[in-house]
């Protein structure tokens, strides 16, 4: 970091099967305020230009000997703003990207590099029900009174969202039912149980909070019952699944900083990921 506080230099190592260790260095040049100016690294250097009012106008990459070697090619990316600062397009050498907003400042149509358009269509004060392109539906999704989301259609699949008497999501499920039947088996007086773990369902997950309002269990037709344990300030303290034989572990400094405890995987992850 550099004397303001600001990221300048990134170093990773990664670990290969075979025992290697590359190294990869990242570096990053700021102007006076802060503000990204460079990046660079063994493959290409990329500039960062801003206008007067700090929105960014253009990235541009230049790639190195090394990195024209691996195919890496020079580009510009530039962008665009109205006069309410919202980004109105992006262009590359692939093309374009436009973006048209609402009164609300809702994205109501992208138009995509082909001319075709992704349409997002609205109710009320901005809450999204439609996806589509160019007319074709690709997303329905439906909310109930208080505009939380309860059915998004995602081709023959419908996900389903439920919430608990305080807001929370309780329970959620992917079916091959069509739409019209979800009404019939979600029947206020049928325990969630029943409908969430339906043999139609694809997937389905529900969840159990704490009195402290912390997650302490997911029940998951895939990975199975996970539960959660936590210190008395809500920092998380395990993980366990009860399918798997490894769950994790965490601790912290009196900072808060998370610190390697009771196991070795923390030491060496593979891509530092």
């Amino acid at each position: 970091y550099n004397l303001g506080g600001h990221l300048t230099q990134v170093e990773e190592t990664g670990y290969s099967e075979k025992g290697e260790r590359p190294q990869r260095s990242t570096y990053f040049e700021r102007d006076s305020i802060g503000r990204l100016l460079a990046r660079l690294n063994d493959d290409a250097r990329q500039d960062f230009a801003y206008d007067d009012s700090d929105r960014l106008l253009s990235i541009q990459r230049k790639p190195t000997d090394r990195g024209r070697k691996l195919g890496v090619t020079a580009e510009k990316l530039e962008f665009a703003y109205d006069i309410l600062g919202r980004l109105t397009k992006e262009a590359s050498p692939q093309g374009a990207l436009t973006y048209d907003y609402d009164t609300l400042g809702n994205l109501t149509t992208l138009t995509l590099p082909t001319g075709q358009h992704l349409n997002h269509l609205y109710y009320g004060s901005g809450h999204l029900h439609q996806l589509n392109l160019d007319g074709q539906l690709i997303s329905d999704m439906e909310r109930d009174d208080l505009h939380r989301e309860i059915y998004r259609t995602q081709g023959k699949l419908t996900s389903c969202f439920g919430y608990d008497a305080v807001g929370r999501k309780a329970w959620q499920y992917a079916t091959t039912l069509p739409a019209e039947k979800l009404s019939q088996i979600q029947n206020p007086l049928i325990k969630p149980e029943r409908y969430v773990e339906h043999a139609y369902n694809s997937i389905h997950r529900r969840y159990e909070y704490d009195l402290a309002g912390e997650l302490s269990r997911t029940l998951d037709k895939l990975r199975g019952e996970v539960s959660y344990e936590y210190e008395a300030n809500g920092r998380l303290l395990e993980q366990n699944p009860k399918k798997r034989f490894e769950g994790e572990a965490f601790r912290y400094d009196a900072a808060g900083n998370r610190l390697n405890f009771n196991t070795s995987r923390f030491d060496h992850v593979k891509d530092n990921r």
